[in-house]
């Protein structure tokens, strides 16, 4: 029970989520400097929720999550669902609701990345990986929601449960479609730590060809200084011994005048 409370029944899901939308917000500042889904709206100034889209992103996200926990709860200690049915009917209804909230925050998170990649240009590997984790988020989701509904997808349902074990068709969809989806979305999200930190030694190699390029360039130029000052120091010698020349013979002629 604890891990149908706390594990992959609500709190991973609920995780990957909220992991989903900072991380497309963290997209949008790499790319733009900020994010307009934290950005305060004048008309949501009144909101009792909060004034920008993330924060009723949250308000929204939060609420979902309390709501299957406790209709998971409520299937505690219940023998005969046939005598509880006002508690399993409410019980289902809360996990409904919270699993169809998850749902559409999901597709939020994947119609918001889209706008971002298509129209604001957002395309770093932040926005790309959530594009990719989202269909496995949004299966997880149709997943929950069929769960509650169908017997054989029921973690609650006793009848899953005998002597010889679980059966074996809960086993299945729940690794297939909760727990795989899960893996698979969670391993696109957390591929951004490793992403990143290419992106940094990508970024300190850059700066470093930055600076040896500089470097030579600054090389070059002194170098083509020394060669211009040589050249004008050769060039004034030249036209200095021009000048002895020219006087020597001027001296010289005249020297013969006289003696003529």
């Amino acid at each position: 029970m604890a891990y149908c409370l706390l594990g992959s029944r609500a709190e991973g899901y609920f995780v990957l989520i909220l992991s989903a939308f900072l991380f497309l917000v963290h997209a949008q500042k790499r790319k733009n400097g900020y994010s307009w889904l934290e950005k305060s709206q004048s008309f949501l100034k009144e909101n009792p929720l909060g004034n920008s889209y993330a924060a009723i992103f949250h308000w929204v996200l939060v609420p979902a999550n309390a709501m299957v926990i406790a209709g998971g709860s409520m299937l505690t200690g219940i023998e005969n669902y046939d005598a509880e049915r006002k508690k399993v009917r409410i019980s289902k209804g809360l996990r409904t609701t919270g699993q169809s909230l998850f749902l559409s925050l999901t597709i939020i998170i994947l119609l918001l990345g889209l706008n971002a990649f298509k129209k604001e240009k957002v395309r770093n590997h932040f926005n790309i990986t959530i594009l990719l984790a989202s269909p496995f988020l949004i299966v997880r989701g149709v997943f929950g929601i069929l769960s509650i509904y169908i017997e054989n997808m029921n973690y609650y349902q006793l009848s899953n449960y005998s002597g010889a074990g679980i059966n074996h068709m809960l086993v299945i969809y729940e690794y297939v479609l909760s727990t795989t989806m899960e893996f698979a979305a969670s391993i696109f999200i957390v591929s951004n730590f490793f992403l990143e930190k290419q992106a940094d030694r990508d970024a300190d190699k850059d700066e470093e060809k930055q600076k040896k390029k500089k470097k030579r360039d600054s090389d070059d130029e002194s170098s083509d200084d020394s060669l211009v000052r040589q050249d004008s120091k050769n060039s004034n010698n030249s036209g200095a011994g021009s000048m002895d020349d020219d006087l020597d013979d001027d001296d010289s002629g005249t020297l013969w005048g006289l003696l003529g």
